[in-house]
């Protein structure tokens, strides 16, 4: 073989294995969104009112965060937390997530005189006995994907997402006296990212 072909077939190969490298490189390290998980809901001071389907009550859910990517940080922007069927919203402050690690996030809100729908709720009765109430919930959050370079954290772009987290189910106690009753979810619940 010439020395010629020696090189050409050198190069032709360095130039394939570079190729592969940078389509691994590129390919396992795309940023991969987050995934939301709705761990637990619960409500105290809850009452239900039929002669006009309002329902009060203190709200708690808490979510986990698991953040997949292998080589970037996900910075959260101020995120905006919405319970479908309630006319009430809460915001989550700010906070960053390291790579392949999960967070807990808590978003407490109030309902107060909240119509709702009779379809969500349960098998309520005002004897005190139990029942439960269903409804959505929707995270709206800006984020960065940020990777470190050099020592620095390079901002990678940035953009806005939806979390959505349909049919949480919790069993109510309901008690005999008004504003008491309390609630718990009945199963964790993923949660849709787009």
């Amino acid at each position: 073989m010439s020395t010629h072909w020696f090189i050409f077939l050198s190069i032709l190969c360095v130039t394939a294995f570079r190729f592969y490298i940078f389509d691994l490189l590129v390919t396992n390290n795309s940023p991969i969104l987050p995934k939301f998980r709705v761990d637990s809901v619960s409500v105290s001071n809850f009452s239900y009112f039929d002669s006009n389907s309002s329902v009060t009550g203190n709200w708690n859910a808490q979510f986990s965060i698991y953040n997949p990517n292998n080589w970037m940080t996900i910075s959260y922007e101020t995120s905006l937390f919405h319970a479908s069927g309630f006319n009430s919203e809460t915001r989550i402050p700010a906070f960053n997530q390291s790579r392949l690690s999960q967070t807990f996030v808590d978003a407490t809100f109030a309902t107060r005189d909240d119509y709702v729908d009779r379809g969500a709720l349960r098998d309520i009765n005002l004897d005190g006995t139990p029942g439960s109430i269903t409804f959505n919930v929707m995270l709206v959050t800006g984020f960065k994907f940020m990777a470190t370079g050099s020592g620095q954290l390079v901002d990678l772009g940035s953009d806005y997402f939806t979390v959505w987290c349909e049919g949480l189910v919790v069993s109510l106690s309901p008690s005999y006296s008004s504003a008491s009753g309390s609630g718990k979810l009945v199963k964790p619940r993923d949660c849709d990212v787009f």
